[in-house]
């Protein structure tokens, strides 16, 4: 029964990839990454005692360009907080067999910062951002990672060919754009469109949020992110440290742009290394790590789906498998919007700009759709899905992220990205719940005051420059004064939510306003600086008009047909929900592009009603949310039916065994004899024998009665029956 139900399990996560890849978007990118010879660093400093650099405390850090000798280079770092929180960890497969190893943080120095460089007048000007990882530190320093300076992005990198650290140097290397001189292999590619195109969405419907971050996060999130590797990406580095440290800044550096964009940093949560033998044919465990013969991107977004959809106890919020396997100059794929879910999954292939690679599908992840280009253009609004530059302007002009084609200058979301997938969040059309903080994340390291983090024994922790802080005691890690809560470590308006000039705002004060009929108002609880989580009413829940079918769903009043005039432009009374929709957690809508024809729109709203529950991730699961709705009651209710089926049998057993001990202790009465009857009363009484329960007396053998002599009685067997003695033992067996 287990493996048929394992093989009934494969065959409905095979028939769901079928049918989500009629209905989920999934984009791809292609590369074009021109990038300068690398040139070395020169005069490099760093500005600690001892040029030493700890994991946990900021620093300076000069040096000067090869070509630009006279300009003097600062980079301020800070340690990044949000890159490694709750118990980051490296799994090494092979051979069937895991081995696990955690990051610790002390060995990863990783920063986040500003650039500067040095006016004529000695002044230090802010002039881009910067995202390094020292690799050493002292008066030879190594040190990995990017910076820009005024729209000019650098990677900095160690020279390859040389494991022995001692002999490594740096190089950095000034990424331009060569937009200017077309790669000729980019006139022979595919189609801009996306891998599947959908009629949900047109270039119309972005223009109204273009630019607008309101539906984004107040308060920093933070994302889990797990990264696999397959055989061929682990076969282009000389270690696994090299491979580890890679990915570290590639992360690092895809984060600043998010936490600029839509204020949530993207953390290195955990790490599978597959070997770098290729497989003959794909394990079961790993279906995604195979060579690149046997598939294209598109095969591996599929075997890493039904992979991550299988993991148990995953509270990342996505996952990227990165491979060193493009499809021609295709470099990465991914499903869009689908932030925690379990399709909640994207594919990067080794590209020179790596982390815009991987900014890119993260950003298909968080529900961002391509810019358009100057191809897309000349279409209709209505035809073309795509995020417009403007609201009179179509082409982006290829300077974004987002762009169709990747190339190393695009170091930002456009506008139109930032409106769409802000919307997305706030509406609730991409899921957000699996976002973390850091103040709510459990840390195995050691306090340490001034790392930023509050930990035990800690009343508050402002990092490293407390010298504005009003409320907290930057050596201390104490509260300054009366003081009772931080205001600067809540949102950026510095009142921490609950906490206003150090002290606690009152009982009753609302400090997170309801959004809607089915989102419920926080109020601060007058002893604490933080705002009570977000709570909204029960999904699936009635709300509104009761003639409209109206439910809560994800904290939203919505229906089915609501869902639809979200996702599509257009005369609402002409746009509706279709088919057998309520039944199935996929959005089904007709409108006017569909000549009355039903036409998939994605997934509906987590929370949404439908056949045996909720919807979740595009999956109808119970009520509890936690398991499918196909599952009998026996399954859904395992462990209590293990635990009564126990319970019930050993009180059986121990009944039995009480009836068999009783039978074998039980004492025997004796039984009485029954009287040998006489044929008359005796008048004497010689030699005779009292027989109890008589009147007379029974003469004894050889007796004389009136001068006769009476012979004994001749043997004769007693009878055998109830209430007499056998005259023989009797043996007794137990069935």
């Amino acid at each position: 029964m287990r493996s048929q139900s394992h093989v009934f399990s494969a065959f409905v996560v095979y028939l769901l990839f079928l049918l989500l890849s009629q209905s989920v978007k999934g984009y791809s990118i292609r590369s074009v990454a021109p990038r300068s010879n690398g040139t070395a660093l020169q005069n490099v400093a760093i500005y600690t005692p001892g040029q030493r650099v700890s994991a946990t405390a900021p620093f300076n850090l000069t040096f000067t360009l090869e070509e630009e000798e006279d300009r003097t280079i600062k980079l301020a770092l800070e340690p990044n907080h949000d890159l490694m929180i709750q118990d980051p960890h490296i799994n090494f497969l092979g051979d069937g067999e895991v081995r696990t190893e955690f990051l610790r943080r002390d060995n990863h120095k990783v920063f986040k910062g500003v650039a500067h460089v040095q006016s004529l007048a000695y002044r230090w000007e802010k002039v881009g951002w910067a995202r390094m990882s020292v690799v050493r530190d002292g008066l030879d320093p190594l040190f990995t990672g990017a910076f820009s300076i005024e729209g000019t992005q650098y990677d900095i990198k160690l020279r390859p060919g040389s494991s022995n650290q001692a002999r490594r140097e740096m190089l950095v290397y000034r990424i331009h754009d060569d937009s200017s001189s077309p790669n000729p292999a980019l006139s022979t590619l595919i189609s801009l469109q996306p891998r599947q195109w959908t009629p949900t969405l047109d270039s119309s419907d972005f223009i109204s949020t273009i630019g607008d971050d309101s539906g984004c996060p107040s308060d920093r999130q933070i994302a889990l992110v797990g990264i696999a590797t397959d055989c061929t990406f682990t076969a282009s580095f000389d270690s696994s440290e090299d491979l580890t440290s890679a990915l570290i800044d590639m992360v690092n550096t895809a984060s600043q742009v998010f936490e600029s964009s839509f204020n949530i940093a993207l953390s290195f949560h955990n790490l599978s290394i597959s070997d770098s033998a290729c497989p003959s044919t794909a394990s079961s465990s790993e279906p995604w790590n195979t060579p690149c013969s046997s598939g294209d991107l598109n095969s591996r977004l599929n075997a890493f789906s039904s992979w991550r959809s299988n993991l148990r106890g995953d509270d990342n919020a996505y996952w990227t498998l990165m491979t060193g396997c493009p499809t021609g100059s295709e470099v990465g794929v991914s499903w869009v919007g689908e932030l925690c879910g379990e399709m909640g999954v994207n594919v990067v292939a080794s590209a020179g700009n790596q982390w815009q690679v991987f900014a890119h599908e993260s950003g298909h992840t968080f529900g961002a759709y391509h810019d358009c280009e100057s191809t897309q253009c000349s279409l209709s609004s209505s035809s073309r899905q795509c995020c417009p530059l403007s609201a009179n302007t179509c082409s982006a002009g290829a300077a974004y992220l987002m762009n169709p084609v990747s190339s190393s200058p695009q170091t930002e979301f456009s506008p139109c990205t930032v409106g769409n997938v802000c919307s997305s969040l706030g509406r609730g059309r991409v899921d957000s719940r699996c976002l973390t903080t850091n103040t709510d994340t459990p840390t195995v390291s050691v306090g340490e005051c001034g790392n930023g983090i509050v930990e035990v024994g800690e009343e508050c922790d402002c990092g490293g420059d407390c010298d504005g802080n009003a409320c907290c005691d930057g050596a201390t890690c104490r509260f300054r004064g009366d003081a009772v809560c931080d205001s600067s470590s809540g949102n950026e308006d510095g009142d921490g939510s609950c906490c206003r000039d150090c002290q606690f705002l009152s009982r009753g004060t609302v400090c997170r306003a309801s959004r809607g009929e089915c989102d419920i108002e926080e109020v601060c609880p007058g002893d604490s600086g933080d705002c009570p989580n977000d709570e909204t009413e029960d999904d699936g829940s009635s709300c509104g008009d009761d003639s409209e079918d109206l439910f809560c769903a994800s904290g939203q009043c919505t229906n089915r047909d609501l869902q639809c005039r979200e996702q599509i432009s257009g005369d609402n009374s002409t746009i509706s929900s279709c088919g057998n929709s309520t039944e199935s957690c996929i959005l089904s809508c007709s409108g006017p592009f569909s000549s009355g024809s039903c036409s998939n729109a994605g997934t509906v709203l987590d929370g949404t009603p439908c056949s045996n529950g909720l919807c979740s991730s595009g999956v109808c699961r119970s009520a509890t949310r936690d398991n499918p709705s196909n599952e009998s009651w026996i399954d859904r209710h395992r462990a209590l039916v293990i635990g009564l089926s126990a319970g019930i049998g050993g009180l059986l057993v121990l009944v039995i065994l009480a009836c068999l001990v009783c039978c074998c202790c039980r004492k025997r009465r004796p039984k009485r004899m029954r009287p040998v009857p006489v044929a008359g009363a005796l008048a004497e009484r010689r030699a005779g024998v009292l027989m109890r329960g008589n009147r007379g007396f029974v003469p004894g053998p050889g007796a004389q009665v009136a001068g006769v002599y009476m012979p004994p009685p001749a043997y004769t067997p007693a009878p055998v029956g109830p209430g007499v003695r056998p005259t023989a033992p009797t043996s007794f067996r137990y069935a």
